[in-house]
C-alpha cells in the first residue's frame, strides 16, 4: 500500500509489468527496508538481486557482470524455498546460454515476450474453431489442424 501498487485484475490479482518494476526499484526497496519486519528481509534481498539482473541484462546493453548478478539472484531466491517459476528458471538456467550462443553484447531488451503473447492471442481465436475436449479421441489431430491452419494464414 505504501508503494501505491495494485495487482493486475486481468492476471489473477498478481503484480505484473510496471508494478513489478516499481516493487524492485531502489526507491521502493529503500521504503521496504524501513517498513518490512526483519524476518521478511530476505525477500528484500531477492528484490535487490532481481533489480540488478534486470539492469545488467534485461536492458538494451549487456553488463559484463550480468552472470554474477544472475548467480546472486538465484542464490537469494533459492534461500526462500519457493517454487521456481518458469520465468525464474529461464533466468537461472538459460540466460547465460542464450548470451553465449548469440555472442551478443546487447541485452535482452532487444527481445520481448510481447510478440509471443500476441501470437498466443491470435492463435486462440483459430484454436476455438477446432477446439474439442482434451479427452476427445481427435484432440491431438484437432490441435495439429489448428496449428497448420494458423501457420498457413501467417506464414
Amino acid at each position: 500500500k505504501a508503494l501505491h501498487l495494485l495487482p493486475s485484475v486481468q492476471h489473477g490479482s498478481q503484480y505484473n509489468g510496471n508494478s513489478c518494476k516499481t516493487l524492485i526499484s531502489p526507491s521502493s526497496i529503500s521504503l521496504l527496508e524501513k517498513k518490512i519486519p526483519l524476518h521478511l528481509m530476505q525477500y528484500v534481498n531477492v528484490f535487490k538481486a532481481l533489480y540488478k539482473v534486470t539492469q545488467s541484462c534485461y536492458s538494451m546493453t549487456l553488463d559484463q557482470d550480468y552472470f554474477e548478478h544472475v548467480k546472486t539472484f538465484k542464490e537469494e531466491y533459492l534461500k526462500l524455498n519457493l517454487y521456481v517459476t518458469p520465468k525464474f528458471h529461464t533466468i537461472f538456467r538459460h540466460v547465460e546460454d542464450f548470451m553465449k550462443e548469440t555472442e551478443s553484447t546487447n541485452g535482452l531488451g532487444l527481445y520481448s515476450e510481447q510478440a509471443f503473447e500476441s501470437v498466443h492471442r491470435e492463435f486462440l481465436q483459430v484454436f476455438l474453431d477446432f477446439k474439442v475436449h482434451k479427452d476427445h479421441p481427435l484432440f491431438g489431430k484437432k490441435i495439429l489442424r489448428a496449428v497448420c491452419f494458423f501457420n498457413s494464414m501467417n506464414g
